[in-house]
């Protein structure tokens, strides 16, 4: 399997980005520091045959715009 195209959604703070793969149950997968939804591509490869396999780039990361207001997240 290659890496799932990452796909991104315009939302009003900014840009959110994320990969998926499969069909079935959501599965959302969160990366740690200095990762991307990129980090997960053998659990996308093992786990897509059973679940949607979500990885996210979270705010800052990957292909996510950086929070406009860092520290504040209401």
């Amino acid at each position: 399997m290659t890496l799932p195209q990452r796909q991104t959604i315009k939302l009003a703070h900014g840009r959110v980005a994320w990969r998926e793969a499969g069909d079935g149950p959501a599965l959302v997968l969160l990366h740690g520091l200095n990762g991307n939804a990129a980090s997960w591509l053998r659990q996308y490869e093992a786990l897509a045959g059973r679940f949607r396999v979500v990885g996210w780039d979270a705010p800052g990361y990957g292909g996510s715009d950086p929070h406009p207001q860092p520290g504040s997240y209401s």
